[in-house]
């Protein structure tokens, strides 16, 4: 029986290290797979999808919307991503779309993160460890940033990324500029920023400037027709963004997305900031420690270098904490892709320095961590599915409206639990216009000065009751 049992504890072993072992993109991709469909599961909406859902059908069928409707943003950055997603809504409408696009996105980030690391020799185990991490981290380090939480721009943007830098560990550049150069046209400012760092992993690979500057020609070529579009009409609209009277675009802005830009707006929001800049200066600790040692693979040089900006926009976010000029820029974006990319070189240091007769453990260590968060994960999931809707009197609701306005007639929701997507998925669901939402902020500052006066006059509609007068005028 000892034999047996011994017997079996060895084909374990050889097993688990076996699978630790496989590294081709098809192994990782199909142990990787299930996982991202799982966290993506389309069991519900994001409150962030309710909105641009609605923005990118509104980008290809304007008529669809009022001008009176709680979604309004003219700005131009996003046109690419607007345009893919609008048209899936208009060809299969909101739930079809969003339950397909949740499952391309899955797929997507499988296969780029397949190829990223196979790229660097992780392994099947060692992959599933990095996600599980981070997952469990809650997908980012400030800023209130993720990857894997539903469709939006940044992701196909982030997906793509994951690419260019596989690509790129393989010493394929010009590829990878061109895939950073797309993850550029879902998301300006991820692709913007991640399209510096990959030019500086190519430096530090290459140590040759000539070449790493070619990568940057190529790329700025590749921008023109983007920049040709977005620059003319987003730099009219900044004309805007400093009103004869008033708070500012950009100071309006900084207040609705504090937690997001703004770290320094109020001492309670830096509060809520500290745990993460904490966790920040600890990541780079570690790091450092594991460069000094030459144990830290180049991926984790970039990772280094992202952690030190994070601390430098810290301080600039300090300095422009009156005038929140910069705030529209997001600074803190690039938090989640650092934490990844951060775990991502620790397990792989740790890997490589691991001895054989130790595998087996780390073996054991990563089933136990991937095990308990997927099983955290389908619990989740399983309760979203369980849960009651939180508002079951949706459907009467909405009878009620239509028997008692008419088509363009404003319906006025009352501001409530407005971030929660149960709550903004009203203004998609009610077939009347509902005028504005403290969700929807628009990011065009001439949008942003009119929200803000929109908002301000729901306030007082609110606070002084039916009986004060409001323009647009509100039927319900």
């Amino acid at each position: 029986m000892t034999s047996i049992w011994a017997g079996a504890l060895d084909a374990s072993e050889r097993a688990l290290v076996q699978l630790d072992r496989a590294r081709s993109v098809w192994a990782l991709f199909a142990v990787i797979l299930p996982v991202l469909l799982l966290m993506l599961a389309p069991t519900e909406w994001s409150s962030n999808e309710e909105n641009y859902f609605q923005l990118a059908y509104q980008h290809v069928a304007p008529e669809k919307f009022s001008e009176n409707h709680a979604i309004f943003d003219s700005a131009k950055a996003r046109v690419v991503a607007e345009t893919l997603l609008g048209t899936a809504v208009k060809w299969l409408g909101y739930e079809q779309a969003h339950f397909v696009l949740r499952i391309v996105l899955a797929v997507v980030y499988a296969g780029s993160l397949a190829v990223f690391f196979s790229s660097l020799e992780v392994g099947v185990l060692g992959s599933l460890l990095v996600i599980a991490v981070f997952g469990a981290m809650g997908e980012q380090l400030i800023g209130g940033e993720w990857l894997f939480k539903g469709v939006e721009a940044k992701a196909f943007a982030y997906s793509l990324l994951f690419l260019a830098f596989g690509i790129a560990n393989r010493g394929r550049w010009l590829a990878a500029i061109v895939f950073a150069a797309a993850a550029t046209y879902f998301h300006f400012l991820v692709g913007g920023f991640w399209t510096l760092m990959l030019l500086l992993l190519q430096l530090t690979r290459q140590k040759n400037v000539r070449t790493v500057f070619r990568s940057a020609v190529i790329f700025a070529g590749l921008m023109v027709p983007l920049l040709i579009v977005v620059v003319p009409h987003d730099m009219a609209s900044l004309a805007v963004s400093v009103p004869s009277q008033g708070p500012s675009a950009d100071s309006i802005y900084a207040d609705r997305g504090a937690e997001h830009v703004a770290p320094f707006k109020t001492r309670w929001v830096f509060w809520t900031w500290l745990p993460g800049i904490v966790l920040t200066v600890s990541l780079l600790g570690v790091l450092a420690g594991l460069h000094r040692r030459k144990f830290l693979p180049p991926i984790g040089m970039v990772a280094i270098t992202v952690l030190c900006y994070l601390l430098l926009a810290l301080v600039i976010a300090y300095l422009d904490r009156h005038t929140n000029a910069l705030s529209k820029f997001y600074l803190f974006r690039p938090s989640s892709f650092a934490l990844f990319l951060s775990i991502t070189a620790i397990v792989l240091a740790v890997a490589r320095q691991c001895p054989d007769d130790a595998r087996f453990a780390m073996a054991l260590v990563a089933i136990a961590f991937v095990t308990v968060f997927v099983s955290n994960t389908v619990t989740t999931q399983v309760d979203i599915i369980r849960r009651l809707p939180a508002i079951p009197f949706a459907r009467e609701l909405i009878g009620a409206i239509e028997r008692n306005s008419a088509r363009e007639d404003i319906v006025l929701i009352e501001p409530i639990h407005e971030m929660r997507a149960d709550f903004a998925r009203l203004h998609r669901v009610i077939p009347r216009p509902t005028l504005v939402s403290w969700k929807f902020a628009p990011t065009s500052p001439a949008d942003i000065l009119r929200w803000h006066d929109l908002i301000e006059r729901r306030e007082r509609f609110f606070t002084d009751g039916c009986a004060a007068l409001m323009q647009p005028p509100v039927t319900l």
